[in-house]
């Protein structure tokens, strides 16, 4: 079994989708993004359990959380 250690215990995580097109936008024309913040976070928030589930899908690997 493969275990998704993660050092944040039961907390929740925002996971940005296409964190290149962001970069991109950026690099494009960085003059403008001068002082700015970005505050890089998804749609909605969820915790490991979710990516796990998703880790397990994509590689047929049984997997579980565990915090540490």
């Amino acid at each position: 079994m493969t275990a998704v250690l993660v050092s944040f215990g039961t907390g929740r995580t925002s996971p940005v989708a296409d964190v290149a097109r962001v970069i991109a936008t950026v690099l494009r024309d960085p003059a403008r993004q001068i002082g700015q913040v970005f505050e890089l976070t998804g749609p909605g928030s969820v915790d490991m359990t979710e990516p796990a589930a998703e880790f397990s899908r994509a590689t047929t690997a049984r997997s579980h959380r565990a915090n540490r």
